[in-house]
């Protein structure tokens, strides 16, 4: 499953530094796919999501289509864990109905409450992982993000395996870490 993740807060202006860096780097690739015919999906879609978010700061968003590798790091560093998420069991009102707009508007705050919870349990630190089960909305709120950087600080890199290992040392983590360090630093982000 694939999931575009998105910042809460409102990031800096561009940096027209950055903007050039990237679109020098996303030109390059484009540049070598042509000339060879090669197939650099991968590396073409973190060049383009680098340069989009260069020019786009406001709404910086960290796309990636193989999250599962992800979350078990997540889950293996304690930047997270497994859990499960916690009920919801409040109707939607039908917003379109006459008198139902308040009513509308207590479900949708309740929803974005839901949306943030952690899980039932109390003792969940960092990301509870049921936010990365489906793409429906899960806030990922600011401490959780603070809390997995935290428990990130801390990871023992020879304890994870050649798979893992070798995740962390791509691109695709370092945008992660650099994104997850502009969400501690606003309101969080949403999964989408």
């Amino acid at each position: 499953m694939s999931y575009d993740l998105t910042i809460r807060g409102k990031a800096p202006e561009i940096d027209d530094r950055e903007v050039a860096e990237t679109k020098k780097a996303l030109e390059a690739i484009e540049a070598q796919m042509k000339a060879d015919g090669s197939n650099k999906e991968e590396a073409y879609w973190e060049a383009y999501n680098a340069h989009r978010n260069a020019l786009n700061p406001e709404s910086r968003k960290y796309s990636n289509r193989a999250f599962s590798e992800m979350v078990e790091v997540i889950s293996t560093t304690g930047m997270g864990r497994y859990t499960f998420a916690p009920e919801f069991d409040l109707e939607e009102p039908d917003e379109s109905a006459e008198g139902n707009l308040d009513a509308y508007a207590d479900y949708m705050e309740a929803k974005t409450k839901w949306l943030k919870k952690s899980s039932d349990e109390d003792d969940v630190t960092g990301i509870p992982l049921h936010k990365f089960s489906t793409n429906e909305g899960w806030i990922v709120t600011q401490d959780e993000c603070i809390q997995a950087l935290s428990a990130w600080d801390e990871v023992d890199l020879t304890q994870l395996s050649v798979e893992q290992d070798k995740l962390i040392r791509t691109e695709r983590w370092s945008d992660f870490l650099d994104f997850m360090g502009w969400a501690s630093s606003n309101r969080g982000f949403e999964v989408w």
